[in-house]
């Protein structure tokens, strides 16, 4: 009952966190020139953005079954790809819960769910790494507008929430340390306990799994091919706007950084930030319309957004009937 509560409040508190960020978007545009920017948009450089998520999920499927296969070894690739889908379908629909539900579908007698789920925490650490890289590479890049942009945008608030909340740091530390202590002391007097040292055991194997990975060239080359792949995605969204046409690879770069930014605020779907942060760096970076960067947020976001929840439900009926057939 008491998780239930928690999830209502983190999932309201998630929407709400969409809809303020959605209210400054929305406020003061001027529709008439949104409805123009589509009428004159080339759909063909849409349907390969779409062409392309499609083609970085697949790749990031394929890299989770590297990561997988140390705890889940022989796991069937469709069924990961299905997972992977059905995952980011909910995520599209409840931030971060995709995680979780994609892990029960690897989960089998030989690996634990936690296992499993350890090797989702190494995949967003090497995504966390791999955006730190391109961050870098963009600032180098990029124009005085784009640094400035990040740093008002991002970096100054960022700032500002740790140094208000630089305590929850030390706390978190210090209660894990506790935490580990009483485990230690008191596992041999309380047998449930040890369920629990089981857990954070399993999870903590499929956090190093990449240590024990074969292939690691691969794995790398996948998350090089990932990121090349949003990077297409942005540039040719940018093709296809006429008042956004003329910029240059460079651009769309930045952009997809900005883009990934908008992932760590916790609106589901990454509806409302990402909307905010595109139009905001747009208008302010490249001097274009607010309309144009909420048109370009729009035309990058919302198809994704759609095939995300089709290819998942397909996925899932899929993997329901790849399910029934192998039951005797």
């Amino acid at each position: 009952m008491k998780k239930r509560v928690s999830d209502i409040i983190k999932y309201t508190l998630a929407a709400a966190v969409a809809g303020v960020l959605l209210y400054f978007v929305l406020r003061n545009i001027n529709w008439s020139l949104v409805a123009e920017g589509l009428a004159h948009c080339k759909w063909g450089f849409i349907l390969l953005m779409v062409l392309a998520n499609i083609i970085s999920v697949v790749f990031r499927a394929v890299r989770w079954r590297l990561l997988t296969n140390p705890v889940a070894p022989g796991e069937r690739r469709m069924t990961v790809i299905n997972a992977y889908f059905i995952g980011n379908m909910f995520n599209s629909l409840l931030p971060g819960s995709g995680e979780f539900i994609r892990c029960g579908f690897i989960r089998t007698s030989e690996a634990s769910y936690q296992k499993v789920l350890g090797t989702v925490l190494t995949e967003r650490i090497w995504d966390a790494i791999s955006l730190i890289i391109l961050t870098i590479i963009a600032l180098s890049a990029g124009s005085e507008a784009f640094a400035t942009f990040c740093r008002e945008n991002v970096w100054e608030p960022m700032r500002a929430s740790l140094m208000a909340k630089w305590w929850i740091v030390p706390a978190v530390a210090g209660g894990v340390i506790l935490l580990v202590a009483l485990y230690r002391i008191l596992k041999k007097r309380i047998p449930s306990l040890q369920k629990v040292g089981s857990f954070f055991k399993g999870l903590l194997e499929g956090l190093l799994s990449f240590r024990n990975m074969k292939n690691k060239g691969t794995f790398l080359l996948l998350t090089v091919g990932i990121w090349v792949m949003y990077w297409i995605g942005m540039h040719c969204v940018l093709l296809a706007m006429p008042e956004l046409c003329h910029l240059h690879p460079a651009d769309s770069l930045m952009l997809t950084v900005t883009g990934n930014l908008a992932s760590v605020i916790p609106a589901p779907g990454s509806i409302g930030a990402y909307h905010y942060l595109i139009t905001e760096a747009v208008a302010n970076i490249y001097s274009a319309t607010k309309e144009t960067g909420l048109l370009y947020a729009v035309l990058n976001h919302e198809p994704v957004l759609l095939t995300h929840l089709t290819f998942g439900f397909i996925c899932y009926l899929a993997q329901r009937a790849y399910i029934r057939k192998k039951r005797p």
